[in-house]
């Protein structure tokens, strides 16, 4: 039995580095493609909260047959949440604030 002890196996310093290379590449165009997916998705994410704000007050108004906040006051993300029984928006990276109330209300999310 005659072993060869010349032929060795593994990769050179070339294929290490164009390797290396390639993964840079993917990992420059990578991140930012990354990064701008999580900006949509928390927008989204804030465009549904509004969209769940607007419901409520449509039914705190048909129950009450005004607006919250009623008197005109501008309440934050707790207050909504515990009044109007939205207990998502807290998790969410936008805070909201209702300016006015009784006739008339304007919605405002801002990114934490």
């Amino acid at each position: 039995m005659n072993k060869n002890f010349n032929n060795k196996l593994g990769f050179t310093l070339i294929e290490v580095l164009v390797v290396i290379a390639i993964i840079g590449i993917i990992g420059a165009v990578g991140v930012p493609w990354y990064q701008g997916y999580k900006t949509q998705a928390k927008e989204k994410q804030a465009i549904n909260n509004l969209q769940s704000i607007k419901l409520a007050q449509t039914e705190f108004y048909r129950d009450w047959d005004h607006y919250y906040p009623c008197p005109v006051t501008t309440t934050d993300t707790d207050m909504i949440a515990d009044d109007l029984g939205l207990i998502d928006l807290n998790r969410g990276a936008y805070n909201y604030q209702i300016t006015g109330g009784c006739a008339t209300y304007t919605v405002l999310a801002t990114p934490k």
